[in-house]
């Protein structure tokens, strides 16, 4: 089958912006399967819109149309067996920013399109559409690029530019507590290999890359390996085959239309708590714990329904809120747990900022992380794991903070290299002469 819009298209012209690492690889692909087809949806739209309209993210499905025989999207799928293929699931879309698409023409890739006016929406955000029918299409677009512009919808100011993002977020920030820090001898070189990473480090935004295809789980999906929970998770929210999950419902339901800072370029807190769940990485921690740790990941971010901008208190707040949405079949323990990881899902970036900023209201030093983790009713290393875990997952969702995840080996080692020990406190620069 082949889209309407497609039948029409007699206009094309060179792709003007830098195409993403997945449009890229993808095309290239179709090219070999069928080079006739296109490239269409937000795996096509990402190349204009990631960084202007919304983050910078791959596209969890990818659509095409105009393959011209199933033998053709048999060879698509064998050449990238774990990509989630959509075959002309827009072929009757009113949607303007639909109706476009890519193809590789010439070594080199060409914007396909019937309207001479699409050139100019791709441009300037434009969304567009005539049926009633197209509103939840419409509605992906506008969650995945929230500054996209369209009739009855507010368009998030989106900030693409990472130091621009960060000084804005900081410009907005009120109130928290400015704690005292104080370090020991043995934590004197973890803060040199601290502040090296940070001469060095190159601050720059990062694709949040899609989650491979996988199985869906045989059994309880909350308790279920990473990659059937991810494509589980997937499955409901995004292509929605799978039986509802009131739990996963309520939650995302409580967590949508509140706004986040400016890091997170217009993402709201449903949607980064859900891609933070596909980030998460559970192999450190014990099967026991995977479900309160993605309930705790999907959830972290709820205290900023409340309280976005005084450093530190979303987590404390959330930890409260969220026992409103508990899921039956959490245990005792399980939400014991999720509680302590909303309240300190931060710690270790509070740590790193902290550190980096004695004027910085919500910042920690290794000793308060220390007796944070000391709270929970676990193995030192093993709270410090869990925590560990569920900061990467978060910094993991957010194109404007995943530099920072090769830093978290060296802020785990800040936090273990005073563990037991009585002491002396020194601020930075008595340590310095000490």
């Amino acid at each position: 089958m082949t889209s309407r819009w497609l039948e029409r298209a007699t206009l094309a012209r060179p792709v003007s912006a830098p195409l993403t690492a997945q449009t890229d690889s993808v095309l290239r692909q179709l090219w070999v399967a069928d080079p006739h087809a296109v490239l269409a949806g937000p795996a096509a739209l990402s190349s204009y819109f990631n960084g202007v309209f919304g983050p910078d993210a791959e596209a969890i499905e990818v659509d095409v149309t105009g393959i011209g025989s199933a033998r053709a999207a048999e060879v698509l799928t064998a050449l990238a067996p774990r990509v989630r293929w959509r075959f002309d699931r827009l072929a009757e879309s009113s949607v303007n920013l639909l109706q476009c698409g890519l193809r590789w023409r010439h070594d080199r890739p060409e914007l396909v399109y019937a309207e001479e006016s699409l050139v100019k929406d791709l441009a300037d955000g434009r969304l567009r559409y005539h049926s009633a029918a197209d509103e939840p299409l419409a509605a992906e677009l506008l969650h995945l690029w929230p500054g996209i512009h369209a009739d009855g919808h507010h368009a998030q100011p989106v900030v693409g530019e990472l130091e621009t993002a960060h000084i804005a977020s900081k410009a907005g920030e009120r109130g928290g507590r400015l704690r005292p820090r104080v370090y020991t001898i043995d934590e004197r070189p973890w803060l040199a290999a601290l502040d090296r990473w940070h001469q060095v480090a190159h601050r720059r935004p990062e694709t949040v890359p899609a989650v491979p295809l996988s199985a869906l789980p045989a059994g309880d999906p909350w308790q279920a390996d990473d990659d059937g929970f991810r494509s589980w998770l997937i499955d409901h929210e995004v292509t929605r085959s799978g039986r509802p999950d009131d739990f996963l419902a309520t939650a995302m339901a409580a967590q949508r239309s509140h706004a986040q800072k400016p890091t997170h370029q217009g993402w709201e807190v449903a949607r980064h708590g859900f891609t933070a769940c596909l980030m998460l990485d559970t192999a450190a921690v014990a099967p026991a714990d995977r479900r309160a740790l993605r309930v705790a990941t999907l959830l972290h971010d709820i205290g900023k329904v409340k309280n976005v901008w005084t450093p530190g208190a979303h987590g404390k707040i959330g930890a409260a809120l969220w026992q409103r949405h508990r899921p039956a079949w959490l245990t005792d323990r399980e939400a014991e747990l999720v509680s302590w990881l909303i309240a300190h899902h931060d710690l270790p970036g509070l740590m790193d900022r902290g550190i980096r900023n004695d004027d910085y209201r919500g910042g920690l030093c290794p000793r308060d992380v220390r007796d944070m983790v000391s709270t929970l009713d676990r193995p030192f290393e093993e709270a410090v794991t869990l925590a560990v875990t569920i900061y990467s997952a978060d910094i993991s969702a957010v194109p404007t903070l995943r530099w920072l995840r090769p830093l978290t080996p060296i802020l785990r080692g800040l936090i273990e290299a005073g563990h037991g020990s009585e002491g002396p406190y020194l601020t930075r620069a008595e340590l310095a002469g000490a």
